[in-house]
């Protein structure tokens, strides 16, 4: 792409590392691809890029994975929801670098009409951070 990029992270080598890449090198180039038009620097923005992925709940061993419920289902408590909510759309909003008809209509989980996320986004005390 006639950019050069500082090598990755730790971090983002494990990030890497821990999605299946159903869609082998292609999928892989895509996400890459995506992260340094995403950037505006010498460092790649791998984590916006991935913002769409959907990781599994545990890693294949021997290429099997594991069966049965993720390790974390329990029943949560009001206030764990309430964040468990307040991140998801959070996140949603970095995604679509907050605007929030993108958010709103984010793939796997929408919210349906902005106006929809709007309302509970005020609910939850979310707002936009300045700068």
């Amino acid at each position: 792409m006639g950019r050069r990029v500082a090598p990755l992270a730790e971090e983002q080598v494990k990030l890497l590392h821990s999605y299946d890449w159903p869609g082998n090198v292609r999928e892989l180039q895509n996400v890459v691809e995506r992260a340094i038009i995403l950037s505006q620097g010498p460092v790649m923005q791998l984590e916006r890029a991935m913002c769409g992925v959907s990781f599994p709940q545990a890693a294949p061993v021997n290429g099997v994975r594991p069966e049965g419920p993720p390790v974390a289902a329990r029943i949560l408590t009001v206030d764990e929801l309430a964040k468990l909510e307040r991140d998801n759309i959070t996140r949603a909003l970095e995604c679509s670098g907050w605007k929030v008809a993108g958010a709103a209509g984010r793939r796997p989980v929408a919210w349906g009409p902005p106006t929809t996320l709007t309302s509970r986004m005020k609910a939850l005390g979310i707002a936009r951070p300045p700068g």
